[in-house]
C-alpha cells in the first residue's frame, strides 16, 4: 500500500512538471503557432500505467497536421527525473527532467560530481550530442531550434 501511494505521488509530481513545462512552451509558441491538448492513452512507467496529456503544436495558417507533438514518457529515464519527447516529421528530441543534485559519481580521486557539467537548477534539459555531451536548460531559443530540428520549421 506504501509503494501504491508513493508510486501515485511521484505521478503526480511528474504530471505537474510537464503541466509547467507546456505551460512554458505555450508562452513561447503563443504568437506564432496553435496549440491543443489531448489525452494519449496510457503510457506503461516503472511505477505504474496513467493517463498523460500530449500538447501538439500547429501552424497558423495550417491547422491539418501537427507540426510537432509532446509527448510524455514517464519519470524512467537514466539521467533524469522525467523525459517528454518533442516528435515532428524528421525526427524525435528528448527533454529531460534533470536535478541539480542528480546522478552523481565517485571518481578516481573519491570526490564526487554531477555526471553531466552545467546542471545549476533543477529543469527540463536538451543534451546535445557532440564530443562532451551538454546539458541545456530550455528556453524559448532553444525551444524554437528543436522544434526546427523535428519538423519543417524554419525559424
Amino acid at each position: 500500500m506504501a509503494t501504491q501511494i508513493n508510486n501515485e505521488a511521484k505521478q503526480r509530481n511528474y504530471l505537474e512538471k510537464v503541466g509547467q513545462f507546456y505551460r512554458q512552451v505555450q508562452d513561447w509558441i503563443q504568437n506564432d503557432f496553435y496549440f491543443a491538448i489531448t489525452e494519449k492513452s496510457p503510457i506503461l512507467d516503472t511505477i505504474g500505467t496513467y493517463p498523460v496529456n500530449v500538447l501538439s503544436i500547429y501552424r497558423k495558417n495550417r491547422q491539418k497536421a501537427a507540426l510537432a507533438d509532446l509527448f510524455p514518457q514517464g519519470i524512467a529515464v537514466f539521467m533524469g527525473d522525467g523525459l517528454i519527447e518533442l516528435k515532428g516529421i524528421f525526427g524525435t528530441e528528448w527533454i529531460i527532467y534533470m536535478l541539480k543534485d542528480g546522478i552523481i559519481i565517485d571518481n578516481e580521486h573519491d570526490t564526487v560530481t554531477h555526471i553531466y557539467q552545467g546542471i545549476e537548477k533543477d529543469g527540463w534539459y536538451w543534451l546535445e550530442e557532440s564530443e562532451e555531451t551538454k546539458p541545456h536548460l530550455m528556453n524559448k531559443a532553444l525551444f524554437f531550434n528543436l522544434l526546427s530540428l523535428v519538423s519543417d520549421y524554419d525559424s
